[in-house]
């Protein structure tokens, strides 16, 4: 790259969607992000190994904690990228994505990396209920469940 400011997006692939709680319910996000990241591999023709690093942003970060607490690291895993390959996972809401693509033209405009991959992903209908003071135990009363869906605001109240 000549000058540092010629940023170029080479692909742009989207995952896959479905309505709410229907054909996709049960596919975990982390497999969505995969199939994007091997999607972008195919298409570039670059090898993983020459994506310097990667960027991946969900706004629903307890959905992800079903399968694993470090969902950056585990879908470049799963799409075949080598194990010292650099990941980040990031979330700020609902533009979690667009600041991935963001951060990733700064490392590049930095002299930092060359290559860099931005991705994000999140399944709405498998984001958990979340029971507040049940890991310590429950002796009498009710157990409250909260639908983290609805305190974060997606239901547009």
């Amino acid at each position: 790259m000549e000058n540092r400011n010629d940023i170029v997006i080479v692909s742009a692939v989207r995952t896959p969607f479905s309505r709410f709680d229907s054909a996709m319910a049960a596919i975990p996000s982390i497999d969505l992000g995969m199939v994007v990241m091997k999607e972008v591999i195919n298409r570039v023709g670059v090898k993983p190994e020459e994506v310097d690093e990667i960027y991946y942003g969900s706004c629903v970060l307890a959905e992800l904690a079903l399968e694993t607490d470090v969902p950056a690291r585990q879908a470049t895993l799963l799409a075949g990228f080598p194990a010292d390959n650099i990941s980040v996972t990031l979330d700020r809401a609902c533009c979690s994505s667009l600041t991935t693509l963001r951060l990733g033209a700064v490392s590049m405009m930095a002299g930092i990396s060359k290559t860099v991959m931005s991705v994000g992903s999140e399944n709405m209908p498998r984001m958990p209920h979340l029971a507040p003071g049940l890991r310590q135990g429950v002796r009498i009363g009710h157990i409250k469940l909260i639908d983290g869906l609805f305190e974060l605001g997606y239901t547009a109240k």
